[in-house]
């Protein structure tokens, strides 16, 4: 029954059916990640016949039967007779978000403060501004979605109803909330917006990570933004404020990583691109990243290296990559210029 619409017993004007409605891909993506969390046995059972009919079994499984042992259904099952056997020799799997290595990338020392020491940012009432338009982007793209309005009524709506700044005084945050307004209706009057286009937002991925070291692997995870599906040209997206905080160069290996991920679990990913909300100019907005398979295989190589060093405590100052200006911690840094 996997990507049918289900058969309710029941009728009931107020209930929405759409959230009990499913997809293959959405089915396979549950199914992973019921899959990959046991940490020392995993069965799978599934039956022959259903009221005496006999029933085929899910396509799901049938997928990855020759990773499986096959256990005799005429004998009892004796589970402490399996034999645990396990291709990653570790106790622990660690897992890394991807921004959080663009973290370390900006400075190991600013990643020290954030990720290890815990360091808390400064107070601004704009914290949660990056935050917000990104949750109002992704509630416009469900109204584009499911109520099939335009781009600019979508983004009034979710503006309204889902714009906030938590320490923010009331006239203060509708000052806010009209300028994100404006800011969001200009992009999206932009044609190569494609809001209208995006399938899939705050997407999260995952996938094991081999470093060929200690720890041998890292699960390593992330959140796509924006999924564009314009007529099966499927392009990732990922939205930042300004390039003051995320240069190019940073958002490309991102993009990189999140398309490496995807194609892992079966995606043609044909084109990425940073957007930026709020571009020093025009011609700024829009990012194309190369996504060639030299690209890839080279951001792969560093960002294994990357994590290599946060996992043995490699935390040196490098003002010279220019993050200080932007820097949370930049009052108590002594290597701050």
């Amino acid at each position: 029954h996997i990507g049918n619409r289900p058969d309710f017993l029941l009728s009931l004007p107020s209930l929405d059916l759409s959230r009990y409605e499913t997809s293959i891909k959405s089915e396979e993506q549950l199914f992973y990640v019921a899959i990959t969390r046991p940490r020392n046995v995993l069965i799978l059972s599934y039956y022959h016949h259903e009221n005496k009919k006999p029933v085929k079994r899910s396509s799901l499984l049938n997928n990855i039967t020759t990773y499986l042992d096959s256990i005799d259904k005429n004998q009892p099952i004796d589970l402490s007779s399996l034999i645990v056997k396990s291709t990653i020799q570790q106790d622990e799997i660690y897992s890394i978000n991807v921004t959080d290595i663009l973290d370390y990338l900006k400075c190991p020392y600013f990643f020290m403060f954030r990720h290890v020491l815990n360091y808390p940012s400064g107070f601004s009432f704009m914290l949660g501004y990056g935050e917000s338009l990104h949750f109002c982007l992704h509630t416009a793209c469900q109204y584009i979605n499911k109520r099939g309005i335009s781009p600019d009524i979508a983004i009034k709506d979710a503006i309204d109803k889902g714009f906030h700044l938590p320490f923010a005084q009331p006239e203060f945050k509708e000052k806010e909330k009209e300028k994100a307004r404006e800011l969001l209706l200009d992009f999206a009057s932009h044609p190569d917006s494609k809001l209208d286009k995006t399938s899939k937002t705050e997407y999260k991925i995952e996938t094991l990570f081999s470093l060929d070291t200690q720890p041998p692997y890292v699960m390593l995870t992330g959140t796509v933004d924006a999924i564009i599906d314009d007529n099966g040209i499927i392009e990732i997206r990922d939205y930042k404020t300004s390039p003051k905080v995320n240069p190019p160069e940073l958002i490309a290996t991102q993009l990189r990583l999140y398309a490496y991920i995807m194609q892992k679990h079966g995606f043609t990913i044909s084109k990425a691109s940073a957007i930026y909300l709020q571009p020093p100019d025009e011609s700024k907005r829009f990012n194309p990243i190369d996504l060639s398979d030299e690209q890839i295989s080279k951001t792969i190589s560093d960002i294994k290296n990357t994590i290599k060093s946060i996992f043995s405590r490699h935390f040196p100052a490098k003002p010279e990559n220019n993050h200080c200006p932007n820097c949370d911690y930049r009052k108590i840094c002594k290597y701050s210029k």
